[in-house]
């Protein structure tokens, strides 16, 4: 079967980082649970030699899994809704495209890490919620934000309430947690950038962290990371241009990648051993690019 490629809606391309189970710090985590020898692949018995489905039939049964005993359904719908918008994946004549094979992977990817969460007793309160909403989207606005995204207001909750499940999950379970990505240095006001300003130097010193010495106001280590980035500029810790400020920022975030893969790996690893421990059983072979 084929089909025309769908828009993403605006919500699916700027959420779907923070939502979807199978994207992670240094992108989409691929897992053994793609067809492996434990999957088996149903005919498409349910949906018949069809690339579309009626609106009344989203809650066809798409594909079944067995996760710790327990046999589950994934629905049409449960597969658009990982977008957090079905009505964005309704086409002009009022159906819908049948979820291609990797959308109904990535469903079953995520029901399977939330329902291990969820034997694991890891729960997510209200205030909870509203503290990784803003740590994540920078407000807990939910009527702004589903507003701005499009979506539903429960469904968007729905949505960063999972995902606040999934991290509290793998760290739980791997014990680490992802480093924050550090923040740009603010460029100057008056546009200048060889002005020296006692900000900037702060701004660095913050970003350096243990590898600079403050009673001796030097670094502790000459072959450390930011004092070998900044050897030629003379960083005295008590001012420093935007220039020098946006080096130790690269610098930051070099350190701020090397450490997300580590762990991206790491988590990628646990996530794998959930997903090798399943069975699925698809009911479509649709295959889009």
């Amino acid at each position: 079967m084929a089909g025309n490629s769908h828009t993403l809606s605006g919500f699916k391309r700027i959420m779907w980082p923070l939502i979807a189970v199978v994207c992670l710090v240094a992108g989409l985590l691929i897992g053994k649970f793609v067809l492996t020898s434990n999957t088996s692949v149903a005919s498409i018995k349910n949906l018949g030699d069809k690339d579309t489905i009626a609106a009344d039939k989203l809650d066809t049964v798409i594909a079944t899994y067995t996760y710790a005993g327990k046999t589950s359904n994934i629905t049409v719908k449960d597969v658009l809704e990982l977008s957090g918008n079905v009505d964005g994946a309704k086409q002009k004549d009022g159906s819908y495209l049948v979820p291609a094979a990797d959308g109904v992977l990535a469903a079953a990817r995520t029901q399977i890490v939330l329902q291990e969460a969820e034997n694991q007793g890891i729960k997510i309160s209200d205030k909870e919620l509203d503290e990784y909403t803003t740590q994540q989207l920078g407000s807990a606005d939910y009527e702004t934000l589903a507003k701005n995204y499009k979506v539903d207001v429960d469904v968007l909750k729905k949505l960063i309430r999972e995902q606040a499940m999934t991290t509290k999950l793998r760290e739980k379970a791997t014990g680490l947690t992802a480093p924050t990505a550090p923040s740009a240095p603010t460029k100057p006001s008056d546009d200048n950038k060889d002005k020296a300003t006692e900000d900037y130097a702060k701004y660095i010193i913050k970003l350096a962290g243990d590898q600079w010495d403050a009673k001796k106001n030097s670094w502790k280590d000459e072959a450390g990371s930011y004092a070998a980035a900044l050897a030629n500029y003379n960083f005295d810790g008590k001012t420093a241009t935007y220039e020098v400020a946006t080096i130790a920022y690269k610098t930051a975030m070099t350190e701020y990648s090397a450490k997300s893969q580590e762990i991206t790996q790491t988590y990628q690893k646990y996530f794998n051993s959930l997903f090798a421990k399943a069975t699925l059983s698809l009911s479509t072979l649709v295959i889009r690019n």
